[in-house]
């Protein structure tokens, strides 16, 4: 791995990283329904934005990963696993 990722969540007013998010979803409208009820989360590498996820609260005990992509040069490197590893 070239260097630690920074998580931050996409907050209300942030533009949405649809490129990331259709790499795994190509549906705009479905990203768009989770996206009203999810937490979305930007992975940042030196300031360039290489990966998304979306966390949805089943219940208190459960969280759903709707969505997860990393770029494709970024792919390979185990940047993906950080991402569902997140504490």
């Amino acid at each position: 791995m070239e260097g630690n990722l920074q998580i931050e969540a996409l907050k209300k007013g942030d533009p949405i990283p649809y490129d990331l998010l259709e790499l795994a979803d190509p549906s705009r409208e479905k990203i768009d329904t989770y996206l009203q009820t999810g937490n979305c989360y930007v992975a940042f590498l030196k300031e360039e934005s290489i990966g998304v996820f979306v966390l949805q609260e089943i219940d208190a005990y459960s969280i759903e990963i709707k969505n997860i992509a990393v770029y494709e040069k970024f792919q390979g490197k185990g940047y993906g696993k950080q991402l569902y590893a997140i504490d």
